[in-house]
């Protein structure tokens, strides 16, 4: 991998991609063609005008097209950790700044509150679902918590890089 490139599947000692719960996901369907629906009826009563209906379908449009493909990633290369919540961001942790991989307890897909990225006592986490918690510290400060399906593979893969 050069420098600066972001690592790829095909090279990944690990790779796991997680979507949303379909709880989640009928809820942004839901939310999204709510929005949608409320703009026509109301522009139908007469209550609002066209432009305030075309900016209420358009925000429930938006709600779809940005948060149903919501995905979790880790992807384990030869010289750095991925962890990246799609569509809103991406974090890269060189392998020389994790000092210590651990495996810790199953956890349910509510235990941080809901998906994707969340602040804990446990440091920040990455989780779509339910599963089992690797921690991962770093030497730069931040402790970072996975919840995969795959902990044994990922522990491994970053015990193989951990220098």
């Amino acid at each position: 991998m050069t420098p600066g490139s972001r690592p790829r599947p095909a090279e990944a000692l690990f790779h796991e991609k997680r979507y949303s719960p379909l709880w989640s996901q009928l809820v942004v369907v839901f939310g999204g063609l709510a929005a949608i629906t409320a703009g026509v009826v109301t522009y139908l009563n007469g209550e609002e005008s066209l432009a305030e209906a075309l900016v209420a379908g358009l925000v429930g449009l938006a709600i779809i097209v940005v948060l149903l493909p919501v995905a979790g990633t880790v992807l384990v290369a030869d010289d750095s950790l991925m962890l990246s919540l799609r569509p809103f961001s991406r974090r890269i942790i060189a392998a020389e700044d994790i000092s210590d991989v651990q495996q810790l307890d199953q956890v349910s897909g509510m235990y941080y509150g809901g998906v994707g990225w969340r602040r804990s006592r446990d440091g920040r986490v990455l989780i779509m679902g339910s599963g089992t918690r690797v921690q991962i510290r770093t030497t730069s400060g931040p402790t970072y918590v996975v919840v995969t399906r795959r902990a044994e593979e990922l522990t491994d893969a970053l015990h193989r890089i951990v220098r």
